[in-house]
């Protein structure tokens, strides 16, 4: 939806953009940022890295997240990260 402004499963144009997605923190009362995931820093923070944005189609609902400026994220520094077979990675 993003790269094509239409509904890639229902072909609406009815697309919508949210600049962040929301999450819950603790026990729901402190809001934080979607991102993909964290990284911690040298003494051990963690920090959360690759903030997500989303395209809505509100005619069918349809939600596509994307990552927000992918080129600046250490995706080698992420928690959990780790490349599927045949990627290369260009960094």
């Amino acid at each position: 939806m993003k790269q094509i402004g239409r509904c890639t499963k229902c072909g609406s144009l009815r697309i919508g953009r949210l600049n962040s997605l929301p999450d819950t923190l603790a026990a729901e009362t402190e809001l934080a940022r979607q991102a993909l995931g964290i990284m911690r820093d040298a003494r051990g923070k963690p920090h959360l890295v690759g903030l997500l944005e989303a395209y809505v189609c509100t005619e069918c609902g349809y939600l596509e997240t994307y990552v927000q400026d992918p080129h600046t994220v250490p995706f080698e520094k992420i928690e959990g990260f780790s490349w599927t077979e045949g990627s290369t990675p260009y960094r």
